[in-house]
């Protein structure tokens, strides 16, 4: 193979540009992924078994077992294209193995291929095929041990039927015992052809009912069916019915039931993805032993995204700095020495073994640091043990595990119902040494000087154009800044995020340095990932950092970061600034319910080196996890630690041993747990936008949720060393001589005649109510 270097060179002479130079030289990182490393025992029902597959760049390859039965062979894959075609593949023979099994491989262009189907192995002799259905979807690259082979081989005539493959997914084939929280049970659904077909448990309370089930799209949007009365079932049960067109439709979110005469509403909310099923006739078919004529269908299922920015809303993150969370020896006192900077064994494995210590908390999510190859230097800054410092974007870097280990890590979050967030940055790429130095080649894909911006430091962050165009750090580790403006660098980085997401089942992005890059480069990238973006802002103005939520999903909210910082750092701190900035994000921000939401991050001093006081810190901590917006909590706050700014906000966490018992790990799932309680209840507390009710010089009173489902958090910053007092609140929501209880001492108060919440508050301490009739069969409060 001809040298990069000789390959420019060759490329030039035929008169091509630099950029389209580029696009002939770039590569793709294609993962082939491994189904069976060695062929399964043969049964009357095996004989054709996919071992692997990879689709890249349009090409679908793929390696098949097949049983020798001593028969000249046709061996066929089958696939879905996106469009609903199907397409086929002839398969050519490789080599023999052992127990008389063959290996047979294919390669072809499948351009638009989004499901292997099936794959066939006719012996012509003998008139006999033996066919497997796969459905196995391409547009997401897997570990073997998540894909479900139904291997249905049988022998069948030479005609082929169409028949409709839409499958009825059963969720409870009768009602659960009925409590006062499961009056609306969903029974089953079907997504075929754009129709959504769903059918419902309803406990008869002999209202006048409205049943409704709600949907999410594609697009974000959300839809809504009524279903119809369609039988009487026993112990007081109903079953309803419902199928209407909803194209587009990607998850149930919820189902309601409401008693127009009694003025009450039953819901119960769902995030259940839904797969479009398609039918299909089978391209596989021959004559059977006994001459019987069968109807062959195959059931297609198309993979779709539930990363969307909607599904985002409900998750709390658990961000990771990946080299410092866990190692995959499972150590407590490997010694990692923060001012060396360099890699201290933090890994996926690592993170795999400790995922019930996050669930532990009721996380939902995890955010990771970034994945591809770092330049290896040992830099007058130490390692890029961080991720931050790219050189190759198609390769991955090692020293946090393999290809394989990321892939098992989403497939561990995903079976456990958790989202993957990988960090990423498209700004720039580093070097060590002087700007003046900068060895281009060393980067992939963008491997000349004709991809970056001409070198100038950022001098002047009131110039746009200065904080676009020019580069951050210095000449120990200069970060050179890459010309996003070039339309090949644009579809590259589209390309890239499409299949990064792709082969490693990732269902967020936080991206680095958003601020740096020009505006117009965001909308079309977001588009291209086709998951919730938080984008990185670096900065507290909201008329400069909320306009930026026009063309990402969301960003971290610096705007508010500040002020909470400012009112809870001391007992003199300014609640005022806060309640104004409340009040200005919504306004200035498209939407703040999809703002990360945070207190300490890896570029930022722990919450605890401003103050060691208890009180003032769970605050803080309430505040990020109870206002608007996606609540992101950096690994370590729930052990306390207290590093200041880089490096010592990256201390490695297994030095504390993990405990579950600390006092801001048990906080920190109180928190969770009281929101997931209110999301459960009624999804649309996400949508909610929070609400001062109350504030003076020392004391914010928040409410975020409808009338009925409504978390009121009180926050005070006078520190462990406050008075004892009561706070009376009114403009809470809650109905007059209603029970609600403070969900951190289990404390249950009465609402007072007029509808005011008499709120104990000593020693500076966070108080957060729920209902009571909210929280019956929750665990919360023994209730």
């Amino acid at each position: 193979m001809l040298p990069i270097s000789s390959l420019i060179a060759l490329l030039g002479a035929i008169s091509l540009s630099p950029a389209v130079v580029a696009r002939h030289i770039l590569r793709r990182d294609c993962s082939t992924v491994t189904v069976l490393s060695s062929p399964e025992t043969v049964t009357s029902s095996n004989h054709v078994q996919l071992a692997s597959y990879e689709m890249c760049d349009g090409t679908l390859s793929a390696s098949l077992y097949i049983y020798n039965d001593d028969y000249d062979k046709i061996v066929t894959l089958y696939y879905l294209t996106s469009s609903g075609n199907t397409g086929s593949a002839t398969a050519s023979y490789s080599s023999g193995l052992s127990n008389n099994w063959e290996l047979w491989t294919l390669s072809t262009t499948a351009t638009g291929a989004v499901e292997i189907t099936e794959a066939s192995y006719i012996d012509s002799d003998a008139s006999v095929t033996y066919t497997t259905s796969l459905n196995v979807p391409l547009t997401t690259t897997t570990t073997s041990s998540s894909i479900t082979s139904a291997y249905s081989t049988s022998s069948i005539t030479t005609s082929s039927t169409s028949t409709s493959a839409c499958a009825t997914v059963t969720v409870l084939s009768s009602p659960e015992t009925v409590t006062s929280s499961n009056h609306v049970q969903l029974a089953s659904h079907e997504m075929c052809d754009s129709t959504l077909s769903a059918s419902l448990y309803i406990y008869n309370d002999d209202y006048d009912k409205i049943v409704t089930l709600y949907y999410l799209t594609s697009s974000g949007t959300t839809g809504s069916v009524t279903a119809s009365y369609s039988s009487s079932l026993s112990n007081n049960w109903e079953l309803w019915s419902l199928s209407a067109p909803a194209a587009d439709a990607v998850e149930i979110t919820g189902a309601s039931y409401v008693d127009s005469d009694a003025s009450a509403t039953y819901a119960t909310s769902f995030d259940i993805p839904l797969t479009t099923t398609t039918t299909s006739s089978s391209s596989a078919s021959a004559t059977s032993t006994s001459s019987l004529t069968t109807t062959s269908s195959v059931s297609i299922s198309v993979s779709v995204p539930t990363g969307t920015a909607a599904n985002w809303r409900g998750r709390a993150i658990y961000q990771i700095v990946t080299d410092r969370f866990a190692r995959t020896d499972g150590s407590t006192t490997y010694l990692c020495d923060v001012t060396d900077r360099v890699y201290c064994g933090g890994s996926y494995q690592g993170i795999i073994n400790m995922l019930d210590y996050i669930q532990g908390m009721g996380f939902t999510a995890i955010w990771i640091s970034p994945i591809v190859e770092n330049i290896p230097d040992d830099t007058g800054y130490g390692y890029a043990y961080h991720g931050y410092w790219m050189k190759d974007i198609f390769a991955l870097n090692t020293n946090f595990g393999t290809a394989d280990d990321l892939i098992a890590l989403a497939t561990e979050l995903h079976n456990r119902g958790m989202y993957l967030m990988v960090d990423i940055v498209v700004n720039h790429f580093a070097f060590s040494g002087s700007h003046a130095d900068v060895d281009y080649s060393e980067y992939f894909p963008y491997s000349s000087q004709d991809y970056f911006h001409s070198f100038c430091w950022i001098t002047d962050y009131s110039n746009q154009t200065n904080v676009e165009v020019c580069w951050l750090g210095d000449d120990t580790v200069p970060l050179v800044d890459v010309n996003t403006q070039l339309d090949t660098v644009k579809s590259e980085y589209q390309s890239w995020v499409q299949e990064l997401i792709a082969n490693y089942s990732i269902d967020g992005l936080r991206i680095d340095t958003v601020k740096h890059v020009q505006m117009d480069f965001w909308a079309p990238f977001q588009e291209a990932a086709g998951i919730y973006a938080v984008g990185e802002v670096f900065d507290g103005d909201p008329s400069y950092t909320c306009p930026y939520q026009e063309n990402l999903d969301g960003v971290l909210n610096y705007p508010v970061y500040y002020p909470v910082v400012s009112a809870f750092e001391s007992v003199s701190g300014s609640v005022s600034s806060l309640v104004d900035m409340i009040d200005t994000l919504k306004s200035e921000c498209t939407d703040t319910t999809l703002l990360g939401s945070f207190l300490e991050n890896q570029d930022n001093p722990r919450f605890p080196s401003y103050t060691s006081d208890e009180s003032l810190i769970k605050n803080a901590i309430a505040f990020t996890m109870l206002s608007d917006g996606i609540p992101i909590i950096y690994y370590g706050q729930e052990q306390g630690l207290n590093g200041g700014n880089d490096p010592y906000n990256r201390e490695a966490l297994w030095l504390t041993g993990y405990s579950t018992t600390s006092t801001f790990y048990k906080y920190i799932a109180s928190l969770n747990q009281i929101r997931n309680q209110a999301i459960y209840k009624d999804d649309t507390y996400l949508t909610y936008q929070n609400w001062v009710i109350y504030s003076d010089s020392t004391t914010i009173a928040m409410r975020k949720g409808f009338t009925g489902n409504q978390i009121i958090t009180v926050l005070s910053n006078l520190g462990t060393s406050g008075s004892s007092y009561t706070l009376t609140l009114s403009n809470t929501g809650y109905t007059a001589s209603s029970v609600v209880y403070e969900i951190l001492t289990c404390t249950a108060v009465t609402v007072d005649s007029s509808g005011n919440l008499a709120v104990p508050m000593s020693s500076g301490l966070p108080k957060v109510f729920y209902q009571e009739s909210q929280l019956v069969g929750s665990g919360i409060c023994s209730l």
